[in-house]
């Protein structure tokens, strides 16, 4: 294999093939808890991640280190949007160059470069002239822009790839020198270096807002189009079509635009996106989202945001690289089945979370997608199902695949304990199932799931008689629970836009008036004749 050192983007690393281990030694100052931070290169390869296998003294200290995950850089390779209006187009050059875009004429068209930061003056100006920098086919569709890898620097803190655990995983090293090995699976990468660095929290939300107590709102108003991402970490996530809404941004319903990001396509751990932008003022602002989240019933579905500044030093106001507190770990949107709009929340609080930002620096903020909250309950959920499993089969034992259910098995007197560990888990079911209503403030089908399994298993484990007559049933419930936990394992969320604004600002509305509503249906009657035909 090739270990050789080599240069990316002007820094020395060694590169890392696909397969093979490389180790370091390492002087631990004194024993104690540790993460791991390993800046890397996500070298040009296929569209899969990097995957490694962490070693600390030849042994994998745990199960999930067999599965680290490192992410690469994907950038859409947006068109440059043309303007198509009535207005004189030395007006609309001189008002976008105004705005901070670059314009420029070509065969009698004007166009505008595709920003890579936006402002507010680029969001109202593309807005009011209705740009897209997306490119169209021959029925003026919108067509999904090519994403490519943009390989570049990236510090990755030793995390867990399945998103059950959203802290960093924390390793405890004894004084004196170690040996860290990294056992490659998929896909080469350059690495730079990997530090040590004491374990330490995450300040809390109220610590962190306490340093800019005394700062004022902002002004600005930035709408960044979901669709228009800095960068992902995946190529599967991309824009997508949405006309269930005239609220959503842009709607036209006579030709396919591509106005929306996310659903099935960003729902897996460890996915994210990113936007770029640039406030005008100083001050405290509100994050805010137009989502749906329609799959998950009764649950949440969850995010962490990541904040980066450009140009700013560690310590003065407005610097950021990384979580900016603990609860931004799991930043929380709930299940309905309309478009919502909502502030950084983690859901059961009515308070959204304010951010400071200082104008003229360049921030990039980033989701990615977390089980959160659910990561614990799916662990509690799991841990019954096997122990239900377990349970299921030391009946199936006595009584073989097709028990009699007129006949006595005994089972209080040869199995006490099994019996005893159903009613056990059924306690456990309908703790877990109140739970979800509490997140959710409602019943769901999903709570429901849970506490009929749980009723079920009540009702076996206190009365032996209804043992051998209900384990086909406790058969297909033990299936109900699997699926269960498949469905809360992904975590889909579709986003139409996210609005940098000031806390006094009134929020957007998630959905128009029953005639707009009513009027944006019947356009959508209309022209899906005749986008079914051409689509033939």
């Amino acid at each position: 294999a090739d270990w050789s050192i080599k240069e990316y983007d002007g820094v020395q690393a060694i590169y890392t093939p696909t397969s093979g281990t490389v180790s370091w030694k390492i002087n631990v100052p004194a024993t104690a808890k540790y993460t791991i931070v390993i800046e890397y290169y996500p070298v040009e390869g296929k569209a899969a991640s990097i995957e490694r296998v962490l070693k600390i003294n030849n042994n994998v200290p745990f199960k999930e280190a067999r599965y680290l995950t490192f992410v690469k850089n994907w950038v859409n390779d947006y068109e440059d949007a043309v303007y198509n209006g009535d207005t004189a187009v030395s007006t609309v050059k001189t008002e976008g160059e105004s705005a901070g875009l670059t314009a420029y004429e070509s065969d009698g068209k004007l166009y505008f470069e595709y920003p890579d930061v936006w402002t507010q003056a680029i969001s109202e100006f593309c807005t009011k002239y209705g740009l897209r920098f997306m490119k169209l086919d021959v029925e003026n569709n919108e067509l999904r822009p090519e994403a490519v890898q943009s390989p570049e620097w990236t510090t990755y803190t030793v995390s867990d790839s399945t998103g059950y655990v959203a802290s960093a995983f924390e390793f405890v090293l004894e004084e004196g020198e170690a040996i860290l090995t990294l056992e490659g699976k998929n896909e080469p990468m350059a690495i730079k270096s990997i530090k040590l660095c004491p374990s330490e929290s995450l300040p809390s939300y109220e610590e962190y807002i306490a340093q800019y107590a005394s700062k004022p709102n902002g002004t600005s108003q930035i709408k960044l189009e979901s669709e228009y991402t800095s960068s992902t970490s995946d190529k599967t996530i991309y824009a997508v079509e949405d006309r269930s809404s005239a609220a959503t941004s842009p709607a036209d319903v006579s030709r396919t635009v591509l106005n929306t990001i996310g659903g099935e396509k960003w729902q897996t751990a460890g996915q994210t996106v990113s936007y770029k932008f640039k406030v005008d003022s100083d001050g405290l602002y509100d994050i805010v989202t137009r989502f749906r989240q329609n799959v998950l019933d009764g649950m949440y579905v969850n995010r962490i945001m990541y904040i980066y500044s450009e140009g700013l030093e560690e310590g003065e106001e407005g610097y950021y690289n990384g979580v900016p507190f603990e609860e931004a770990k799991s930043i929380a949107y709930s299940f309905d089945d309309s478009w919502q709009v909502t502030a950084l929340t983690n859901g059961s609080s009515e308070e959204s979370y304010k951010i400071f930002f200082k104008a003229g620096v360049t921030y990039e903020i980033k989701f990615e997608v977390t089980l959160g909250r659910m990561g614990d309950i799916i662990n509690r959920v799991q841990t019954s199902l096997d122990r239900i499993n377990n349970d299921y089969l030391t009946i199936m034992q006595l009584t073989g695949a097709n028990p009699d259910k007129y006949r006595d098995y005994g089972f209080s007197r040869i199995m006490p304990d099994t019996l005893i560990d159903m009613v056990l888990q059924a306690r456990e079911l309908e703790a877990v199932a109140e739970i979800l209503t509490e997140f959710s403030g409602q019943k769901s089908s999903n709570v429901g799931t849970l506490q009929k399994v749980a009723a079920l298993l009540r009702e076996m484990g206190t009365n032996e008689d209804e043992i051998a007559r209900n384990l086909a049933r406790l058969k297909s419930y033990v299936g109900t629970l699997g699926t269960f936990l498949s469905d809360a394992r992904t975590q889909p969320l579709q986003i139409d836009y996210i609005m940098i604004q000031s806390p006094e600002a009134e929020m957007p509305k998630a959905t128009t008036n029953f005639f707009v509503s009513i009027f944006h249906e019947l356009k959508s009657f209309f022209w899906s004749f005749f986008r079914d035909y051409d689509s033939m």
